[in-house]
């Protein structure tokens, strides 16, 4: 998978950021091939990097993500299985997978399941939880029914975005597809749903929740946006 990146602005966003807001500070573009991510979960925060800026690690991945949206909406934000998507689609189609689970009752701080197997499907998938407001938690669609029935209801699933084809098991509740096109805006009201929004989430809210790949019963990871972003930037400093 290629992720595509522009150079950000300096210093955070505060809120998620407006057209008007953003200067351009330079033209360039870099690309850089990620060869080792773990299910395309770095695959957002990447979008975000760039050597030559200090990462800012008191704002959400969403916000980060909607600064790119505004400086170059046309730019390439995702390369995977020979397709590309641009900042303004992964965005809008994003969008529309919040706004579902918006109307579906989730908010800030809830949990939500996540099973695609394509990356770009994946990448949608994890932006539109995130800026619903809520954490992910990564279902692999290899495992067996019994292994996805006991994480749902371990921590209580109530709605699990999934791409379309994938079959999940049965049980008490809601599934949201990640559609290959996004919903029209006079279907659902994506764009703008979010600004000032007092159900998007912070720095110091959950971002995603894992289990472990083997045996084990216990979720092994819990990350908040600003654990990730420092992470991030950590390993971008040191190599």
């Amino acid at each position: 998978m290629l992720i595509r990146f522009t150079d950000r602005t300096v210093g955070p966003p505060a809120g998620v950021i407006r057209a008007r807001r953003i200067r351009h500070l330079r033209q360039d573009e870099a690309v850089v091939e990620l060869s080792s991510l773990p299910d395309a979960e770095w695959a957002l925060l990447a979008a975000c990097a760039s050597p030559d800026w200090d990462l800012p690690i008191d704002a959400s991945i969403p916000q980060l993500i909607a600064e790119q949206v505004c400086i170059n909406p046309d730019a390439v934000a995702v390369v995977a299985d020979g397709e590309e998507m641009s900042y303004a689609q992964l965005w809008t189609r994003a969008g529309a997978v919040a706004a579902r689970l918006r109307l579906a009752g989730v908010r800030r701080g809830h949990l939500v399941g996540l099973c695609c197997e394509r990356p770009s499907e994946l990448v949608v998938g994890m932006l539109g939880i995130l800026r619903s407001g809520a954490a992910y938690v990564p279902m692999d669609p290899s495992y067996s029914a019994e292994r996805l029935t006991f994480m749902r209801e371990d921590i209580g699933l109530r709605v699990i975005v999934a791409e379309a084809g994938i079959e999940l098991p049965a049980g008490a509740y809601r599934k949201v597809i990640v559609d290959s096109e996004p919903v029209p805006p006079a279907d659902i009201e994506a764009d703008g749903l979010f600004e000032d929004d007092p159900w998007a989430a912070g720095p110091d809210d959950l971002a995603y929740l894992s289990y472990p790949a083997g045996p084990g019963e216990s979720p092994t990871i819990m990350a908040s946006h600003r654990n990730v972003l420092s992470l991030l930037d950590a390993t971008r400093r040191f190599g």
